[in-house]
């Protein structure tokens, strides 16, 4: 349960995104960022899945890293965006060999 009276102290973007991290338990920004990049995902689809990847990853990795910053996401979310970038580059170079 959260108290909703804590509302009056919010006088900023930063304290607005940290009350609503804080009363979800941190899951809040979180699920922000997964949510961004599957509707990137789904969005960019149309260019091909590898680059429709690559793009909502590079995308949110930059958002994380940020939010990393302002102690919203712990280091997971970077880390997870960076395996996705590096996976899906590494599959793009190899199947741009392979078609060579």
């Amino acid at each position: 349960m959260s108290n909703i009276t804590a509302i009056k102290n919010i006088d900023g973007i930063y304290a607005a995104g940290s009350f609503a991290n804080t009363a979800t338990n941190g899951a809040f920004w979180g699920i922000i960022l997964v949510a961004i990049f599957i509707v990137l995902v789904i969005n960019l689809i149309r260019n091909g899945v590898d680059k429709a990847l690559i793009s909502a990853a590079f995308t949110c990795l930059l958002l994380s890293l940020g939010m990393f910053l302002l102690n919203w996401v712990n280091i997971y979310f970077p880390v997870i965006f960076t395996l996705i970038l590096a996976g899906t580059g590494f599959y793009i170079r190899f199947k741009e060999r392979s078609a060579q």
